[in-house]
């Protein structure tokens, strides 16, 4: 039965002096191969990475994943998990479990999904999502606000033009619901093209392109 997800660790605020006198340190190898466009996410004690993609002989995708305690300096290998290998999906921490959702399993057709599934670090142990109200997408931005998820735009794959999709929806993990969020109508002439979105109090505050032309003659 799903749970209310506990509070987010706080992060500590530092200075500028107290950066700057920090310093940088190798982590020891971790136990997956190299790769690109995994999901990262922080827990308050662990760094997790899932997914990706990697180009030795061609583009390879990746469903494994590990976390790394930067207390222990050590890192552990991720239980499989019930999603197909993918690049590109969109990744956020709810306060105890990672969520995952959507990206390219196919780069070569650039063959989109439309499901996702959470991983809990407590119990070592994932569980799927139930169907969202969106159509299948990669490169979803997404926002926690402390009680939900928030998914905005993406990009579709039957075309390379890369148009991106207008709508969202908001996932509520302690009922295990999804609600749609339907796009706002732009001004005339200027399309919606989410780029970002971060949440600010009781509001979230997206960014879209906002783009004009402008007819300066032949030859310009």
């Amino acid at each position: 039965a799903p749970v209310p997800p506990k509070p987010t660790a706080p992060v500590a605020s530092v200075s500028a002096a107290q950066l700057a006198a920090g310093h940088w340190s190798v982590l020891p190898p971790a136990p997956i191969t190299p790769r690109t466009g995994a999901s990262v996410v922080w827990t308050g004690t662990e760094l997790l990475v899932w997914g990706g993609g990697s180009s030795a002989a061609g583009q390879t995708l990746h469903s494994d994943g590990a976390a790394y305690n930067p207390r222990t300096g050590r890192w552990r290998s991720l239980p499989p998990a019930p999603l197909s290998s993918r690049v590109e999906q969109t990744a956020a921490w709810d306060g105890a479990e990672m969520i995952i959702w959507g990206g390219y399993d196919q780069l070569s057709a650039l063959h989109v999904t439309k499901d996702g599934a959470a991983y809990d670090p407590q119990t070592d142990r994932w569980r799927m999502l139930p169907p969202a109200p969106l159509s299948a997408r990669a490169q979803v931005i997404s926002t926690w606000t402390g009680t939900d998820l928030i998914l905005l735009g993406g990009y579709p794959a039957v075309t390379r033009d890369f148009n991106s999709f207008h709508d969202g929806a908001s996932y509520d993990p302690s009922t295990d619901r999804w609600t749609a969020i339907l796009p706002p109508t732009p001004p005339p002439g200027h399309p919606v093209a989410w780029r970002a979105a971060v949440q600010a109090g009781d509001k979230l505050l997206a960014f879209s392109d906002w783009a004009t032309t402008t007819s300066c003659g032949g030859g310009c």
